[in-house]
């Protein structure tokens, strides 16, 4: 009973001392009419949606309510997990718009980064137009981008990328690419796309072109896959 009595006590003591680490999932707002010195709840929103990119985290929702944004890049640079995705998401029966400030300086919506992996990452119910790019993604697995209006990004391509399991559901693409720059509807690189149920027309070049060309020189370090 006293060998007992001393490993519970023993176990409580270790309890007591390891370090306690929760995670709580947050869900955010951004409209026009906010700022972003506010707490980012639906009563007190976020200006920016660059700023609400900036601060999502695994397990984190971002609602972005209807109107005209005129944004940067935004930068979704933290990845979510199976059981905690990140979402960008339009407010219910909403569609706002993301209109860039300057198209030459690569404003567009950024996914990931060149020099490590993300995922689990869903992009929603948005109009992007008038960017360099309109949805652009690094290194990006398990990740969504479905129900957006990606046009007149007239630098490059409407939606463009490179990942592994990618979905690609249920957007209108159109216009982008221009004669001087060329650039597709859909460009993509990868393993495990599904693009599906999506409109895609008047691109200055292919409506989805798949990057298989032999320049293009595979790399374990950057690339999701040969196949």
């Amino acid at each position: 009973m006293t060998r007992l009595k001393q490993a519970i006590s023993a176990c409580v003591l270790a309890s007591a001392l390891m370090p306690v680490v929760t995670s709580q999932a947050a869900t955010y707002y951004v409209a026009t009419t906010g700022n972003n010195s506010n707490p980012g709840t639906n009563t007190q929103p976020w200006r920016n949606v660059a700023y609400a990119a900036s601060k999502m985290v695994a397990g984190d929702t971002t609602y972005v309510k209807g109107g005209v944004y005129n944004e940067g890049e935004i930068r979704l640079m933290r990845s979510g997990t199976s059981s905690a995705p990140i979402k960008l998401l339009s407010a219910p029966g909403q569609f706002p718009v993301i209109d860039c400030i300057d198209k030459t300086k690569g404003h567009r919506v950024q996914i990931g980064s060149t020099q490590y992996a993300v995922g689990w990452i869903t992009i929603e119910g948005f109009e992007v137009r008038d960017c360099h790019s309109g949805i652009k993604f690094y290194n990006l697995h398990n990740g969504t981008i479905r129900r957006n209006w990606v046009h007149h990004n007239t630098l490059s391509s409407g939606i463009f990328g490179w990942g592994s399991k990618v979905v690609i559901d249920r957007n209108k693409v159109n216009n982008n690419g221009s004669p001087a720059a060329g650039a597709h509807g859909i460009y993509a690189n990868g393993s495990y796309f599904t693009i599906t149920n999506n409109l895609i027309y008047a691109n200055e070049k292919y409506g989805i072109q798949l990057n298989g060309s032999s320049t293009s020189i595979y790399d374990r370090t950057r690339h999701a896959g040969p196949e």
